[in-house]
């Protein structure tokens, strides 16, 4: 088939090419790292590849107005897949957030590349050593496969919209927010254990200022040191990330 004079393969490689860029706009690792332009050279490309097979499916709109409903449809499925990734990855965000704040980095939160928002020392270096160790296991991979996997599962210009979708998200959300709270629990606990030890050596020798004096280096200190037991083996639940990554990115296929 020619792409210039098939309509129907043109127009499945251009509604294509907006679900990969979609995609490629928010899932983690790949939006904030690689260049606006190359996402969108690599998103047209990998239309290219699937459109021949994904044309077979499509339904190609008759007017206007099914054209535009079939672009808008295709370009949120990327979006909700690769947010729907993105929001494990915030988890870990959220539990360095957590960690910075308990340690007393968190008063210094800079802008990060990586969300695109401000965020404390500790959350970039999580954020950056996870992604780092999902670089390294071939997480960029899964992602790109579940991607091409979607076109099997919904065609372009398919019917993908659940309203239980929104329920999956909301259940995602409280499982994203018990996750961060629970990894951070180690550094909370630890300076929890220290501010009351300083707390109660200032109230039995108040004229000594213990909080100044020790308080705040003992914080970071413990903070540091149980911040080392949360990442003493990272590789270790990295197939567990890794499948909880593909399964987010699956949600809104309904699988």
């Amino acid at each position: 088939m020619n792409l210039l004079t098939d309509p129907a393969l043109m127009v499945t490689w251009l509604a294509a090419g907006l679900r990969c860029y979609g995609f490629f706009a928010t899932a983690p690792v790949i939006s904030r790292q690689i260049p606006a332009r190359f996402r969108l050279a690599f998103s047209l490309i990998l239309a290219f590849v699937v459109a021949p097979l994904a044309a077979e499916n499509t339904v190609v709109p008759t007017d206007w107005w099914g054209f535009s409903a079939m672009v808008v449809s295709e370009a949120a499925l990327g979006l909700a897949m690769g947010w729907m990734a993105l929001m494990v990855f915030s988890a870990v965000n959220l539990a360095g957030t957590i960690m910075g704040f308990q340690i007393g980095t968190g008063i210094s939160a800079l802008f990060d590349p990586q969300t695109g928002s401000q965020s404390s020392e500790i959350a970039r270096l999580m954020t950056s050593f996870i992604g780092l160790a999902v670089v390294v296991a071939g997480g960029h991979n899964l992602l790109i496969r579940g991607l091409l996997t979607s076109f099997g599962h919904v065609p372009v210009g398919g019917d993908w919209m659940d309203p239980q979708l929104s329920i999956l998200a909301s259940n995602m959300l409280n499982g994203v927010l018990l996750a961060g709270c629970e990894m951070a629990l180690p550094v909370v606990g630890a300076t929890m254990l220290s501010t009351l030890a300083i707390a109660l050596a200032t109230k039995a020798a108040p004229q000594l200022n213990v909080y100044f004096a020790i308080g705040i280096l003992l914080n970071l200190v413990l903070g540091l040191v149980a911040l080392l037991v949360v990442l003493r083996d990272p590789m270790g639940g990295i197939d567990h990330l890794l499948g909880s990554l593909y399964r987010a990115l699956m949600l809104p296929l309904g699988i």
